[in-house]
């Protein structure tokens, strides 16, 4: 199931896009649960949808201001929809996937949805020693404790004395967006709200400090991971 919340000021333009979105969910078998809302504001009101097709000028609020508003959340995955190309560089931003033109043609509207659906359902399962599975995007990171370590979650519980080592941890986590910001840690990406000089933000509202010799590195890896996960894809 992916929720869609289509803001536009233009109510024919709304119902274009929700023809769009079913045309999607028939083709490719997915589940879709469509709203449409043409006061932006209305938006703060709301749980954040999976992703949002958002205009960029309307007259209650612009999209930009709107974008703004989600800074640091995991959701919505924004795609705007705008007939002002010249605006686009400024709409740039976390968690913005793509731009459509209008009139929206199918061919580009279905690559923006496809890779949506992709981000949505990019969770990696991390088996533990005693069985429990877990999301990755749960994982906030990893931690050597000596020979040991232990994996701390976002809801701030932890699993301690973990058999196996830091290293393979990154073996099995690198590819999911996991970095090695020190000789004793793996952080998770997907938890970083920010870099602030030599700290990382957290989005749990913590810190971590990367070792000297690696903050470059990891400054570079997450804007990476950025452009692959939460910008133009």
């Amino acid at each position: 199931m992916i929720k869609i919340t289509i803001c536009d000021d233009s109510l024919l333009e709304i119902e274009t896009l929700t023809e769009l979105c079913r045309r999607f969910a028939k083709e490719n078998a997915v589940d879709v649960e469509i709203k449409g809302i043409s006061d932006p504001r209305l938006l703060s009101e709301e749980e954040p949808p999976d992703v949002l097709l958002l205009d960029i000028e309307m007259p209650e609020m612009d999209g930009i201001r709107v974008k703004d508003s989600y800074f640091g959340q995991e959701k919505p995955l924004i795609i705007f929809v705008s007939s002002h190309d010249e605006m686009m560089p400024e709409a740039y931003g976390a968690n913005v996937i793509g731009f459509l033109a209008k009139p929206v043609q199918w061919e580009f509207f279905q690559k923006r949805l496809c890779s949506a659906y992709k981000l949505l359902h990019r969770d990696f399962p991390v088996e533990f020693e005693d069985g429990s599975v877990v999301s990755s995007r749960d994982l906030v990171l990893i931690r050597a404790e000596g020979k040991l370590t232990e994996a701390v979650f976002a809801d701030g519980t932890k699993k301690q004395w973990l058999r196996r080592s830091l290293q393979s941890w990154e073996e099995l986590l690198g590819q999911q967006g996991f970095i090695r910001i020190s000789k004793s840690c793996l952080l998770n990406c997907r938890q970083i709200k920010a870099f602030d000089g030599p700290v990382i933000r957290l989005k749990n509202g913590e810190t971590a400090e990367p070792s000297r010799r690696r903050r470059t590195e990891c400054f570079e890896r997450f804007k990476d991971y950025c452009r692959r996960y939460t910008r133009y894809i």
